[in-house]
């Protein structure tokens, strides 16, 4: 979850007013464990529930763990008849969703 809540790097550095670098890390939790003040006894939930809430969640999706979490939580509710939000470009109708072809396949036709 902290790589997800990290995966934009400007909006949570500005969130808790440090440095961007600090978060541009391949490996964030640190950081994010030192930022929020999360200790044992003070494991920060409610606060980490309301950064989810707010979360730019349509930027996470460059990064490829969210994408393929995203992916799979799309195509199941398709499939459970939830409706879910489109974070993608372009709004897809309902039950039509196709993962998006990558640079690397369009070129190939």
């Amino acid at each position: 979850m902290e790589c997800w809540l990290c995966a934009d790097t400007d909006w949570i550095a500005k969130r808790y007013n440090r440095s961007t670098e600090e978060f541009r890390v391949s490996n964030p939790k640190g950081i994010f464990i030192t930022a929020l003040g999360i200790s044992y006894r003070d494991t920060k939930e409610e606060e980490i529930a309301e950064l989810v809430m707010q979360a730019p969640l349509h930027r996470w999706l460059h990064n490829k763990s969210f994408e393929a979490f995203y992916d799979k939580l799309w195509l199941y509710s398709k499939k459970s008849g939830c409706t879910i939000e489109n974070l993608r470009e372009g709004k897809v109708p309902e039950g039509s969703y196709k993962r998006p072809r990558s640079k690397k396949q369009a070129h190939r036709r």
